[in-house]
């Protein structure tokens, strides 16, 4: 019991101490709130991402391509239009959609069909995710430079002759807190926007792939009932 509260005592001069790195008479204070302001950017980017690439553009491909094979050997075309449109948003639908509403062309037709919606859907996958990774880089270096500025300050006071000792100190104490805050912000901002960003990427190269392996079947699927 005495280990959590010391702990919680611990945290509270914490946060007491890192609130106060905000405040505009602290050192290196523009870096901090510049730093959280990408930050905030950086969470609004990701709420946003993961809504369409995770709830929206993502379906269970397998089993939505064993409805679509089903349907179109039943020859019931329309219902499996029906069905993409029950998952209009996901990017294989979507696509698929396109290839069927060409069925009872020529396979040329309907690749050319199925190729311009890919071409439609892969922009809308990879949109704003480059930005979240640029943020956290981004991030990463704002916490450096206002580190650098913090030890300038610090090393600037301690080799002030004119200044008093004890005023040395406290610029010297201020300077290097101001340095840690800034690394700290940082780090806190940069490394869930590099693991967002890389989880993005690889839930894209997923639905992609599926785009890649589906679409090709559909295509052979539709050329084959128009041969027949």
């Amino acid at each position: 019991m005495e280990v959590m509260e010391g702990m919680y005592e611990d945290l509270m001069i914490f946060l007491t101490t890192y609130s106060h790195g905000y405040v505009p008479e602290s050192e290196g204070f523009l870096f901090l709130w510049i730093t959280a302001s990408s930050g905030l950017v950086g969470v609004v980017l990701c709420v946003e991402r993961y809504s369409y690439l995770i709830k929206r553009a993502s379906i269970n491909s397998q089993r939505f391509m064993l409805e679509i094979t089903k349907m179109i050997s039943t020859n019931k075309i329309d219902k499996a239009i029906e069905l993409c449109d029950a998952e209009a948003e996901g990017a294989l639908p979507r696509i698929c959609k396109r290839g069927l509403q060409h069925a009872g062309t020529d396979s040329r037709t309907i690749q050319t069909a199925v190729d311009e919606a890919t071409l439609e859907v892969l922009p809308l996958l990879n949109k704003r995710v480059n930005f979240i990774g640029m943020i956290g880089q981004v991030a990463t270096l704002l916490g450096l430079l206002g580190t650098v500025y913090g030890l300038i300050k610090s090393f600037g006071a301690l080799g002030d002759p004119n200044l008093d000792p004890a005023l040395k100190g406290a610029m010297l104490a201020g300077g290097i807190a101001a340095a840690l805050l800034c690394t700290m912000t940082g780090l806190i901002v940069a490394v869930p926007m590099i693991l967002a960003n890389t989880t993005f990427k690889e839930k894209i190269t997923e639905i992609t792939d599926d785009i890649d392996e589906y679409s090709v079947k559909l295509i052979n699927m539709l050329a084959a009932r128009t041969n027949n």
